[in-house]
């Protein structure tokens, strides 16, 4: 039922993604960390399944916009004779960063616990959450021929 509820959210967020396109790829990222971290709040309290359940809808909501958006700017930051290669190095180091930020966050939990993990972690995002304006997204259209 959580990883259901983690696809529903991913639903909604990519029915949110194209709502909320007037607040820009910046916006949605910085948005869709505080979710991720509210998120994260929620799983740290969370003691019924209602609770959780929202917890993973939520996360899947931030997942899937956040994704995405950084997907799309990746693609719209490269030139076209290498864009291919290098969202191949783009997905490589997002999934090398996930490996490895859950493994360092496994260690985090099995020392401190659970619950205690999921509320610094989402400090944390909150807190960064400013870094974001330093590097802005690429945005605009991008040429796609399909036929």
């Amino acid at each position: 039922m959580l990883l259901g509820a983690i696809g529903a959210g991913a639903v909604i967020g990519a029915f949110a993604l194209r709502a909320n396109a007037s607040v820009g790829a910046d916006g949605i990222v910085s948005v869709g960390t505080v979710v991720t971290a509210l998120a994260l709040a929620l799983f740290a309290v969370a003691g019924e399944l209602a609770i959780a359940l929202a917890a993973c809808v939520l996360a899947g909501i931030s997942w899937i916009a956040v994704i995405a958006t950084l997907n799309v700017s990746a693609q719209l930051a490269l030139p076209a004779w290498v864009r291919g290669r290098g969202l191949a190095i783009f997905a490589t180091v997002q999934f090398a960063g996930l490996a490895i930020g859950s493994a360092v966050w496994g260690r985090v939990a099995q020392a401190i616990g659970l619950p205690a993990a999921h509320t610094i972690a989402a400090i944390a995002l909150v807190a960064l959450v400013p870094l974001l304006r330093r590097w802005r997204l690429q945005t605009g259209d991008i040429k796609v021929d399909w036929m």
